[in-house]
């Protein structure tokens, strides 16, 4: 096997494509060399450093070149070195957005007009069920995207209009994601829930993971004797295990323990069908389709699986955790995150408008 060839520096390969990279003032700055030979990429790697060095070459002078593809591969090429499982998201929405608004469309001519003419396309593509269009939570996310690369691509010295700046998002459906203890056991007591989305289902509600997460899992990454589910930073296949790229341990309820032992004891007789190991046999979109069926025949249409995960961040702060405990359960790293996910119960709200009635009459008392 023939060894891979070591790159001199300032030279970098992107699919079978090269590209240079500068340095001046602390900051780098990438190019497209636009050849797929190492000898061209190494000469215009030298003609620039040899611009720069006479002072004929500046970062002010390729301000306005940006394309809207050149944009797309300045931010992959950004979040590709994180390993976060949300890069292939990225790389999907950076697809529809320069199909739509042009590869070579120039960043700097973007307007607020074509903002909004983007906002309509977008809601016109077609969405995951037949027949439906990009839901406008979708659409915001893809905004989102533009706005965070847009301004990756300004502080890299590019130039352009602010075209999103007075774009307004899109009114999402407000979802009630919040499973209550009697809402989970009639999901798993439901005719159409399988073993194993039973078992998925436990463990959501006893953990708060991810779907995806629950359905990576394998018998060697929990510890029951210590109620600890470790998940590593990469999988088997050295792809991001977590949302953040990064490695989380997260405790178990004691009422999922027994669960766990008899799905293992049924995994080693057979009784549970299993994929390389993991403890759920199915997939995690398997999964998600059956659990928003039982949960429309239940009447429930804005639920889904990912309320398991709403349910336990409402529940740990309604006990009292800090936000801090909360993300090392969840593994969010974001505090502004972790407030979406959390949802005031109808109790609560009573609770603590109860204290208030009370302070108010003693109040009334001691004066």
């Amino acid at each position: 096997m023939a060894r891979p060839v070591k790159l001199p520096k300032g030279i970098y390969k992107r699919g079978n494509v090269y590209w240079t990279r500068i340095t001046i003032d602390g900051r780098e700055y990438p190019e497209s060399a636009k050849t797929d030979d190492l000898a061209n990429a190494k000469a215009i790697l030298a003609k620039r450093q040899a611009e720069v060095f006479e002072g004929r070459w500046t970062p002010n002078k390729r301000k306005t070149d940006l394309s809207v593809q050149g944009l797309s591969d300045l931010w992959l090429e950004r979040n590709d070195t994180q390993e976060k499982k949300s890069f292939r998201h990225d790389v999907a929405r950076f697809a529809t957005l320069v199909r739509i608004l042009g590869p070579s469309t120039l960043v700097n001519r973007l307007m607020l007009e074509d903002m909004e003419k983007l906002q309509a396309r977008l809601r016109k593509v077609p969405g995951k069920a037949d027949g439906a269009t990009m839901a406008n939570a979708t659409v915001n996310r893809h905004l989102a995207l533009l706005r965070s690369a847009l301004n990756y691509a300004k502080a890299r010295s590019y130039t352009h209009q602010e075209p999103l700046a007075g774009l307004k998002p899109l009114p999402e459906r407000q979802k009630d994601e919040l499973f209550t203890r009697e809402q989970y056991e009639a999901i798993v007591s439901h005719p159409k829930a399988s073993p194993d989305l039973q078992l998925a289902c436990h463990i959501g509600f006893a953990t708060g993971l991810r779907l995806q997460n629950v359905c990576d899992l394998d018998w060697s990454m929990i510890d029951l004797a210590k109620r600890q589910i470790s998940l590593p930073k990469l999988d088997k296949n050295g792809k991001p295990m977590t949302k953040t790229g990064e490695g989380l341990k997260i405790g178990i309820k004691k009422s999922l323990v027994p669960v766990l032992e008899a799905a293992r004891a049924s995994a080693r007789k057979g009784k549970l069908a299993r994929i390389r190991g993991k403890l759920i046999g199915v997939t995690s979109q398997s999964i998600c389709r059956t659990c928003s069926d039982i949960c429309d025949d239940l009447g429930w249409p804005d639920h889904s699986f990912h309320a398991f995960r709403h349910g336990m961040v409402t529940s740990m702060l309604e006990s009292g955790a800090s936000q801090i405990e909360v993300m090392q359960q969840t593994g969010h790293k974001s505090i502004v995150t972790l407030a979406r996910y959390a949802t005031i119960s109808h109790n609560r709200k009573l609770e603590l408008l109860d204290r208030l009635d009370k302070a108010d009459t003693d109040e009334s008392v001691n004066s």
